[in-house]
């Protein structure tokens, strides 16, 4: 045993010799099952450091993806391992100039204090971890811009992070956040992802976040917002849905740049189950499903046939994910949302699935996305393929197909929480100059009902 574990550590220091180069270009992924000194048991074979390569780009829903489940990621039986072999790596000398790290699933519940010496660190993931507590050198990441904690254990958001003045993107989604500290909250803050948690106040030194522009907060046990949300005047987007809001504050709908807001599922606004009747039940059984053609925060679109309907056999099949871990509120809301909406502008909906939770829409053929998804530099802008461009009157009937569709909803007593270019589907000629022929929004318009409505400007 002694002998086959210095085996492993003398091939694993070639290793890190043969990778140093690359990992300071390009940061560090660090597997869970990464293992290396004395291992005895066969089934952790010791892995060769990997290059992360993902870069930012458009990763708008990065953050609001599920953990990975293949296995439980709060098992701590082997955190101990998993703890000095953590240690070991970030004191070594390999990761210092470091701009990327990732510790997603690797077990560990306690972040080493060496972690303070990667001072130039951007971007850090350590999702999916038993993790409840930050090390006070975590201050010195002074350079620090984003930071993932999806699926770990924090009751608290750490008042160490309020130290960091960098930090423009942060998720606490799917911890066990209670309270949040005041002073823990960076005032550089762009991005706060706290969904799915037991939050039932918000910190009133939340205003300091003068520059706030996307703020999520949807499945927590929230009862009010405070009046001091008003002064994050630059904020763009918020996301509330599945909480316990009876009341919306008045400045709320005074606030000079939000443009996007999500309220299904709380009391303050009113059910619409009983709008209509909600659209045909079908099995999946019925339904062949083919490649994937889109995915999301929500869920996933296939293409699929749909052997019950030999008349349109060709359908757009959209799953839904969890919905504790969906930012945009529980999926329900969209498909009672479903029997209620029908106009040319709107995807038609063809039918339910229940189990797992889906709709069956139309399949549109030839068409193709106005836009991509706002990635981290544009936070809730969306972005182009670099040299688009289009021509006024395409410009303007795509404007109009979508301001119908919004007349529709707005009719209904629905807003659309997630207008946007990647969301709307046109069809194009080769030159993307054409005349538009019809524009259709890819998702249905989120179940929220309220008394006042914001047209785009």
């Amino acid at each position: 045993r002694v002998a086959r574990g210095l085996r492993r550590a003398v091939a694993l220091r070639a290793a890190l010799k043969r990778s140093a180069c690359a990992v300071l270009r390009h940061g560090f992924c660090f597997s869970r099952w990464c293992t290396w000194g004395i291992m005895p048991s066969p089934n952790m074979v010791p892995q060769v450091l990997t290059e992360h390569r993902s870069e930012a780009g458009n990763l708008n829903h990065f953050d609001e993806l599920n953990p990975v489940a293949d296995e439980d990621p709060n098992r701590t039986d082997d955190a101990p391992v998993a703890m000095h072999q953590a240690a070991l790596l970030l004191d070594s000398c390999c990761l210092q100039n470091s701009k990327r790290l990732s510790l997603k699933s690797v077990g560990i519940n306690t972040l080493p204090a060496a972690i303070g010496k990667l001072v130039h660190l951007e971007h850090m993931d350590l999702s999916s971890n038993p993790i409840d507590s930050l090390p006070a050198e975590f201050s010195k990441l002074s350079k620090l811009r984003i930071l993932f904690t999806l699926g770990c254990r924090f009751r608290s958001i750490p008042p160490v992070l309020g130290q960091l003045p960098a930090l423009s993107m942060l998720s606490f989604k799917s911890n066990q956040l209670e309270t949040i500290a005041d002073g823990a909250l960076a005032p550089s803050l762009r991005w706060l992802i706290l969904t799915d948690n037991k939050l039932s106040a918000l910190p009133k030194t939340i205003g300091r976040l003068r520059g706030l522009h996307k703020l999520m907060l949807t499945n927590n046990m929230l009862t009010a917002l405070p009046d001091e949300l008003e002064r994050c005047t630059e904020l763009e987007m918020m996301r509330a849905a599945d909480n316990r809001l009876a009341a919306l504050p008045p400045f709320l709908f005074a606030m000079p740049r939000l443009a996007w807001l999500a309220l299904a599922g709380n009391p303050c606004v009113q059910a619409c189950t009983s709008l209509a009747s909600s659209p045909r039940s079908v099995r999946l059984s019925e339904l062949q499903l083919h490649e994937e053609l889109g995915r999301g925060a929500g869920g996933t679109v296939r293409r699929a046939t749909w052997s019950a309907s030999p008349d349109a056999p060709a359908v757009a099949v959209k799953l839904f994910n969890a919905a504790a871990s969906v930012s945009d509120g529980d999926p329900i809301h969209e498909v009672h949302a479903a029997g209620a909406v029908s106009h040319a502008n709107t995807c038609r909906v063809l039918g339910v699935v229940d189990e797992p939770l889906g709709l069956v829409q139309e399949l549109l053929s030839g068409y193709s996305s106005l836009g991509n998804p706002p990635d981290f530099a544009s936070c809730t802008r969306d972005t182009y393929v670099a040299g688009t461009a289009f021509a006024p009157p395409f410009a303007a009937r795509a404007l109009a197909g979508v301001a119908a569709a919004c007349a529709h909803l707005h009719a209904l007593r629905f807003a659309h929480g997630d207008l946007y270019a990647h969301n709307t589907m046109a069809r194009f000629a080769l030159n993307r100059n054409c005349e538009l022929r019809r524009a259709c929004l890819r998702c249905l318009a989120e179940a929220v009902t309220t008394q006042r409505t914001r047209w785009l400007k």
